[in-house]
């Protein structure tokens, strides 16, 4: 994200010669941001990113399953694709966007954003639905927001006016109101490939019971020194538990589990298995698995 800031200061400032000048006198809050959050994660951590950039190998290509990801957002809400065009169309066209600093600022937002999804769809998307892309979409719509105010204006026509209102009215429903595609195309378990959508995989039923689960666990280990392995989507159940030493079996939350190499690719984030000598080492005494038929 800080990358992605710096990148777009440099695209709209309209004065190159004193470009360097404003970097410098405005920048140095943000640099002083970033080291400092950079220092207290080394100081925490141990390490300047997350753990689930390791974890959801994050500089690996995985474009066949992040471009299932990214056409499920465009394909749940067809409008985005035309506030893209918009905010290429203003940066592009001096006759929608006569003002130069108005062209560079709508071709910074627009490519900020459109790198930001290239990104989030090199890395293979996520296992939720269109969580990764949120900060990609307040970007998009900047890029593309004098267009919207020339359509909300309208001509002084009564025409040009009804036509212009019409399809911003369009528009603002098209992304008010998503395409129910997971009705359509989702199989059986209610995914789009490796997508699924996280309200119909974590209904407020099933938040319920895992929170009572939780918490009769905590009941039985009361005062038991014991570790726990837990079966991916029981993070749910380990935290209402509130034991203090759990390890998430897919290395969301471990950092020695999701540095292990990939054997081969799947759900993104859900891909790494523990090794018996970690277990092991950890002194497992309990698994917790989300089905009752496994060994």
């Amino acid at each position: 994200g800080a990358t992605f800031i710096c990148w777009y200061g440099c695209l709209v400032w309209p004065d190159r010669r004193s470009m360097m000048g404003r970097l410098l006198r405005s920048g140095w809050p943000l640099a002083v941001t970033i080291l400092g959050v950079t220092l207290w994660r080394l100081a925490y951590y141990g390490d300047p990113v997350p753990n689930t950039f390791y974890e959801k190998s994050a500089l690996d290509a995985y474009w066949s399953a992040g471009a299932v990801y990214i056409g499920l957002l465009f394909a749940r809400y067809p409008a985005l694709v035309v506030i893209v065009m918009f905010g290429v169309l203003l940066s592009l066209s001096r006759r929608v966007g006569n003002v130069l600093s108005v062209r560079r600022r709508a071709l910074g937002f627009t490519l900020t954003g459109c790198v930001f999804l290239a990104y989030v769809a090199h890395s293979g998307g996520d296992f939720m639905f269109a969580r990764r892309a949120i900060p990609a979409i307040p970007l998009l719509l900047l890029g593309a927001q004098p267009v919207l105010v020339l359509l909300a204006e309208g001509r002084r026509t009564f025409t040009g006016r009804a036509l212009r209102s019409a399809g911003l009215c369009v528009l603002l429903i098209g992304m008010a109101i998503p395409l129910p595609v997971f009705s359509w195309w989702a199989d059986a378990e209610g995914r789009i490939g490796h997508v699924a959508h996280e309200r119909s995989i974590y209904p407020d039923s099933a938040m319920a019971i895992r929170e009572a689960q939780g918490r009769a666990l905590a009941e039985v280990l009361e005062g038991v020194e014991s570790t726990l392995l837990l079966e991916g989507g029981m993070c749910i159940l380990a935290y209402y538990s509130g034991l203090p030493s759990l390890i998430e079996g897919a290395g969301l939350t471990d950092r020695y589990i999701a540095r292990q190499p990939l054997s081969e690719r799947g759900r993104v984030g859900h891909e790494r298995r523990v090794p018996e000598s970690y277990l092991r080492d950890r002194g497992v005494s309990f698994i917790v698995l989300r089905t009752q038929n496994r060994p």
